[in-house]
């Protein structure tokens, strides 16, 4: 694309796609980070409870149990989220540099169009002056 390999308007739908594509890794990296927030409270909050569960004198061993693995099923999920949120942040970063040689493309492509369509839509004032003595066919 940078040689120009793609036609204008292939490159501008390329570039349109690529910038669609990183709004959506955006909203997909911000749902995440919201959503790891979430489980995160919810995590403290199960420890906690585990926690209290085990000071409590009357309680059951298995009430602890259950306390524990509740805040363990939830911290496993955290782990794929951070995992999935470790994904898209690359992959959201790789693409935020190729944005910066889309919006260069997306300037040459725009003079390149702009410059097309003033030739395509050239046409001369009038008939050209054209002078006898000017051609220089020999006789």
């Amino acid at each position: 694309m940078a040689n120009g390999s793609l036609p204008c308007k292939d490159a501008k739908k390329y570039i349109e796609l690529c910038r669609k594509k990183r709004e959506c890794l955006a909203n997909e990296v911000e749902e995440l980070s919201n959503i790891l927030n979430g489980l995160t409270n919810s995590y403290r909050v199960l420890v906690d409870a585990a926690e209290e569960f085990n000071h409590i004198s009357f309680s059951s061993k298995d009430d602890v149990n259950d306390a524990v693995n509740r805040a363990d099923d939830v911290g496993q999920l955290i782990d794929e989220v951070i995992d999935t949120l470790r994904h898209k942040l690359k992959e959201y970063l790789k693409d935020i540099k190729k944005s910066e040689i889309c919006k260069e493309e997306y300037i040459s492509l725009d003079i390149r169009e702009e410059n097309l369509y003033i030739k395509d839509n050239y046409k001369p004032f009038g008939e050209e002056y054209h002078h006898k003595e000017d051609d220089f066919t020999e006789e």
